[in-house]
This record gives C-alpha cells, sequence and structure tokens, in this order.
C-alpha cells in the first residue's frame, strides 16, 4: 500500500482531515457517530465517483485501530473532495503555505535555546515538542491503549441456511451507561443492543457469505470476529425484506447451468411484473490457501428477462474476499450510467466514470475473468481487459462468490484456481 512518507505528508494528512471537518461542519469529529461516516461515504462518491468505504474512513479519523495507512487512490480521492487535482497537488500546495511559518518556527526555537543557554540549561526542544505533538495526536485520534477489557467470541450451530449463530459475549468492563451493541455484518445499521450483563446472544443468517461481526461499545468497535456462513454447494434465493425466498435445489439445478429461471420464479408464485425483484446464486466456502495473492476466477453467465419490470438487466458478480468484495457489474449498453464497480475499498460510480465495457449484450452468454496477480488485479470480459489496478500487497482469502441478477439469470460455469491448483471446476454442457 503507498504510503505518506514523509513529515510533510503526515501533516498534510492532518490537514486533509481538518479541513474536510471544516467544510463538513459536523462538529468534533472525535464525537461522530458512525452514521457521519457512512454519510461521508456517500458525499465523497457523489462528488468524485469513488467510493471509500465508511470503515476504511474510520480508519483514516483513528476511530478504528488500524497499522497500514492511506493508500494513494483513497489520498486522491480525499482531496479531490476538497477541490484539488489529487494528493500530491494538496501536498504540494500545504508544504508550499507552510514555508514562511517553518522560517518563524526555525527563528522562534533559535531564539528560546539561546535563553535557555543564558541560564546554563540546554534542552533538545525539538525532540521535546515532537514527543508532545505525537502524544496529542495519539490522544486525538484515540489511538491510547484501552484500560476496558472486552471478550467476543462466536459459533455456528449447523450448515447450510439458515444458520444461528451463537456469540459469546464479556462486556463487564463497560460501565452501566454505556450503549453496547452487536453488529452482524459491514452494515453498522443491522445492529442488536444488549445489556453489559449479557453473556450469550443469538442471530440468524439467512444468507452465506463472510462477514466482520462486532462488539461496539459507544459507536466505537472494541472487538471483531470473522464469520464464515457457507453455502454447502450451490445455493439460489430470492431476495425479500428480511427473510429471503430460498429455491429448492431441483428447481435450480438445471442440465446446462444454475439459475432461478423464469420458470422457476412461476413456480414460486412471483409474479413477471414484480418490480425490485432480484435472484441471488451463490458458492461461498473456504479455499484454504486461496488468496489475492494468486487467483483466477472465470465464469459465464446470462441474465433472462422476466417480464418488464428489469428493462436494463442489471447482473452483478461478487467476489468474496475476506473482509471486502470484488463487484462486478453488468448491464445491456444503454444502462451503464446506473453501474456501481467496487474492487476492494475503491468504488467507481457510472455517472462519473466510463463503465461503457461493462454493457454486454445478453443475447449471448456473457465470459467474465477476475484475475489478481504481482499485485495487480485485472477484470476481463469476453476476453478483453476492461479494468486494471495495483493491488498494493493485499493478500486477502477468497471465499467464493455470489450472483445478483436484477429479475432472472443462470450461471453456465464456475472455476476458482491459481498456478498450484484447480480450487472448483463447475461446467455445465451447452446445447
Amino acid at each position: 500500500m503507498n504510503t505518506v512518507e514523509s513529515k510533510t505528508e503526515y501533516q498534510a494528512l492532518k490537514t486533509c482531515l481538518t479541513q474536510i471537518e471544516k467544510q463538513l461542519g459536523w462538529g468534533d469529529s472525535a464525537k461522530w457517530p458512525s452514521a457521519n461516516f457512512e454519510h461521508l461515504s456517500d458525499k465523497i462518491f457523489e462528488t468524485t465517483g469513488v467510493q471509500i468505504s465508511h470503515n476504511t474512513l474510520k480508519r483514516i479519523w483513528g476511530r478504528i485501530p488500524y497499522t497500514s495507512k492511506p493508500s494513494t487512490s483513497t489520498l486522491n480521492a480525499m482531496a479531490l473532495f476538497l477541490g484539488y487535482e489529487n494528493w500530491s497537488a494538496f501536498v504540494a500546495y500545504e508544504k508550499k503555505k507552510s514555508i514562511p511559518s517553518q522560517k518563524q518556527d526555525e527563528k522562534r526555537e533559535v531564539n528560546l535555546k539561546k535563553r535557555w543557554k543564558r541560564r546554563g540549561v540546554v534542552l533538545p526542544i525539538s525532540i521535546v515538542g515532537a514527543l508532545v505533538l505525537i502524544f496529542l495526536v495519539s490522544y486525538g485520534n484515540g489511538l491510547m491503549p484501552k484500560t476496558e477489557t472486552y471478550e467476543f467470541s462466536m459459533r455456528k450451530i449447523t450448515r447450510g441456511l439458515p444458520n444461528t449463530v451463537i456469540f459469546s459475549v464479556d462486556a463487564m468492563d463497560a460501565n452501566n451507561a454505556d450503549h453496547i451493541e452487536i453488529q452482524q455484518n459491514w452494515d453498522s445499521r443491522k445492529r442488536e443492543t444488549i445489556y453489559r450483563t449479557d453473556s450469550l446472544v443469538t442471530s440468524i443468517y439467512h444468507a452465506p457469505g463472510f462477514f466482520d461481526a462486532k462488539l461496539v461499545v459507544n459507536d466505537e468497535i472494541v472487538k471483531e470476529e470473522s464469520l464464515l456462513i457457507e453455502s454447502d454447494g450451490w445455493l439460489a434465493v430470492v431476495e425479500r425484506d428480511e427473510v429471503p425466498l430460498y429455491i429448492d435445489s431441483d428447481d435450480f439445478h438445471k442440465a446446462n447451468g444454475i439459475g432461478v429461471l423464469p420458470e422457476t420464479l412461476q413456480k414460486a408464485g412471483i409474479a413477471t411484473g414484480e418490480e425490485n425483484l432480484v435472484s441471488n446464486v451463490y458458492w461461498v466456502e473456504e479455499f484454504e490457501g486461496l488468496t489475492l495473492k494468486d487467483v483466477t476466477m472465470e465464469t459465464t453467465l446470462r441474465h433472462v428477462s422476466y417480464g418488464n419490470a428489469n428493462p436494463c438487466q442489471m447482473t452483478e458478480i461478487i467476489m468474496l474476499c475476506q473482509g471486502q468484495v470484488i463487484l462486478i457489474p453488468l448491464s445491456i449498453k444503454g444502462c451503464v450510467s446506473d453501474l456501481r464497480l467496487f474492487v476492494l475499498d475503491q468504488g467507481f460510480n457510472g455517472k462519473r466514470t466510463d463503465l461503457s465495457a461493462f454493457g454486454v449484450d445478453f443475447s449471448e452468454d456473457i465470459k467474465v475473468a477476475c484475475i489478481a496477480k504481482n499485485d495487480k488485479v485485472a477484470i476481463k470480459i469476453n476476453g478483453e481487459e476492461v479494468y486494471q489496478a495495483p493491488l498494493n500487497e493485499a493478500e486477502n482469502g477468497i471465499f467464493g462468490v455470489k450472483y445478483r441478477f436484477h429479475g432472472a439469470g443462470m450461471v453456465t460455469s464456475l472455476t476458482f484456481k491459481n498456478e498450484e491448483r484447480v480450487f472448483l471446476d463447475e461446467s455445465f454442457p451447452q446445447p
């Protein structure tokens, strides 16, 4: 990951955060709830077309402990949000602006040293000042060690879905007035309030995936545990507000693929004109040893129209990575403005980014590949590379894929592999 190397750039980052806070006018950032970081994520996306997750923003602001430093693309987006061309332009401007004040500081320090020498005392003022600055910055960012001790662990009841997860909690070191919650996944809006005396809490997971469950105290994440809910092979569901509609295996296993087709939806009693109809197909499991250091995912799929409610034929292929995703969007060519591409912690809006290469003709099967190797990721559609970017030393594990068809659709092949071996090969004969 590109880092903020120099003292000048470190100070520029602190100045950047201060300017963003001033521009927003939301008060002291140390008191911001998670909703503010979600709102800021949306604002940056609307302004720049680049998506920075709210968790990444919380890490940058010091609200979540994090050892890595912001990537260049994240810094560029933050600078662009403030009206600068990129991060380098922002740093150059701040450096130029700070030269007069630096000279004044140097002169002031020389005068102070002279005064102390006259008194027979020599102190390393610059070192003391640096230590004080580090202390204040650490304290202001909430990086000081915590005295509270919390425990948070979990276990699944069964394989398959739905699946109840039992959380073991020890939050007795919290105060009676503290607000304690369990968050099932990345969505901070989906939290369950618990009491400090609770030692066991259960939740139902209705969909497979890789989740970062969190113990949250006063809107601050104090413990985080990873949870994998496997699909146990292929799984097909229709999205609903709370509990999805599970499709019987015999109804989505076809001779030439896996899918939720019009006849499947009709059998389930879903009308052809239903708006916001989304069919999901999953294969989620732990591919031990498969990471973003070397992975190739290849798949073939098609969108199938079901009535006139989804004319854009929106389709998303979501490769599940440890804690993040790579989301590859597809649609007919005339609807690419509504697409959103996500690659780990970066997002690109079709309204501000040219995503025309992700517009396809669904009258034929579409071949899509996502290849991560040599610290780069590339996306290919029908053999043509449509996206490439550095991975900044990402080593996330791979946990399968989710397909979202706005309407109906079918998967006709799926392969996960690296240079050493093939982890999954699901191919179906085509007529």
